[in-house]
């Protein structure tokens, strides 16, 4: 995550992109692809008790969900030659700072989670919480043990540990500003439904820059936990409470427009390098990384044709 660049030749960094969007690859296989098999199994055997069973087909997903991250994201960081311990290391992160960044965050969310809402329903696309990459969100119920543990600790250590650990560990030598974009891209398109993709691309965004000021991804794993149970808080609530939680939301639009004001909220500044445009080009015009991106688009695609 070094603001420099590593004096790296083209040639290898080619060849790094390349390899790095086929493990891309078949990480979408093993991991995205899970909730679509399902929806065509039960199509095709609408009465198997084993695919209605809940708590099996969530006991399999978090088998593909640990197993296949850990291994796609270890190789990822094998063939860029980083160590784990650049971002699992200790940092400080105070009560207040944890505030103003919940704060800041939830805003960002709530805000746009409220315009993919509008856009996306002028398609018939239905709104949908941000759940695990790859989750079957058919499955996921707050009254089921098993989702709440995914939902509230696996999902923070894994996705945290992938995208702004090794990811951010081994697109960051080259560029942070490169990393950040190239990243909260992948991580929103690796959502399965449509109406994630801008709440997580903003979502990467803030978490990429707070894990680049601490230098470390504690506090992110953090954060994502405590936003989890902000959600699930929020999914529990009656709906005819819900006048109160947009009292609640005009509130949080006021705080933090007073941290900003204040300059109580600490943000980070990241300095473009001078070619981070070719950088880009020269990742998303790699054949690996092209390849991975056409299966998020037909995944996208298809979800929509299912919807």
């Amino acid at each position: 995550m070094s603001k420099r660049s590593a004096p790296i030749s083209r040639k290898r960094v080619k060849s790094l992109f390349f390899t790095t969007g086929l493990l891309l690859c078949i990480y979408i296989m093993l991991v995205i692809l899970y909730p679509f098999s399902l929806q065509l199994l039960s199509a095709a055997l609408p009465e198997n008790p084993i695919l209605g069973n809940s708590h099996f087909v969530l006991s399999v997903f978090l088998v593909l969900y640990i197993l296949g991250s850990a291994v796609i994201f270890l190789g990822i960081l094998r063939v860029n030659r980083c160590r784990f311990r650049d971002f699992w290391r200790g940092t400080s992160f105070s009560l207040g700072e944890w505030l103003s960044e919940l704060c800041v965050l939830l805003a960002c969310l709530f805000g746009a989670t409220f315009f993919s809402s509008v856009l996306l329903h002028l398609f018939g696309i239905d709104d949908q919480a941000i759940l695990p990459i790859g989750m079957p969100a058919q499955y996921a119920s707050l009254r089921d043990p098993l989702f709440l543990v995914i939902y509230l600790l696996v999902m923070p250590l894994v996705e945290e540990t992938c995208f702004r650990g090794v990811l951010l560990r081994t697109l960051g030598r080259y560029g942070n500003r490169f990393a950040i974009v190239t990243i909260s891209l992948i991580f929103a398109l690796l959502h399965g439904s449509p109406a994630e993709y801008l709440p997580c691309f903003l979502l990467s965004v803030v978490l990429c820059r707070l894990t680049l000021l601490h230098h470390s991804i504690f506090p992110t794993i953090f954060l994502r936990s405590t936003l989890g149970m902000v959600f699930l808080g929020l999914a529990a609530v009656p709906e005819q409470y819900s006048f109160y939680v947009g009292i609640a939301i005009l509130l949080l639009y006021l705080l933090v427009a007073f941290l900003l004001v204040s300059h109580r909220y600490r943000p980070i500044r990241v300095r473009p390098s001078a070619n981070t445009k070719e950088l880009i080009t020269l990742f998303f015009g790699s054949p690996g990384v092209i390849l991975a991106l056409l299966l998020l688009v037909l995944k996208g695609i298809f979800y929509i044709w299912l919807a």
